[in-house]
């Protein structure tokens, strides 16, 4: 499974995904997120980052979202 991680650094986050041998992970910077950075990843993880724009389709997961553009 291929999972994008964006975030500035969380090592609590990052951590579990990484030692999980069925996972390929790569992490990316929210300044460097762009909505098609998601394409060919199964999830997406935002980690205190909310985008202005997200792609029409994929599966994304918030954690401790901010800004204006927050879920919720």
């Amino acid at each position: 499974m291929k999972i994008l991680v964006v975030t500035d650094g969380n090592l609590y986050l990052e951590g579990p995904l990484l030692l999980n041998a069925n996972l390929d992970v790569e992490r990316v910077s929210p300044s460097s997120y762009g909505p098609a950075s998601s394409d060919g990843f199964d999830v997406t993880f935002f980690d205190r980052h909310s985008p202005a724009e997200l792609p029409a389709r994929g599966n994304f997961v918030f954690i401790a979202p901010q800004g204006e553009a927050a879920p919720w």
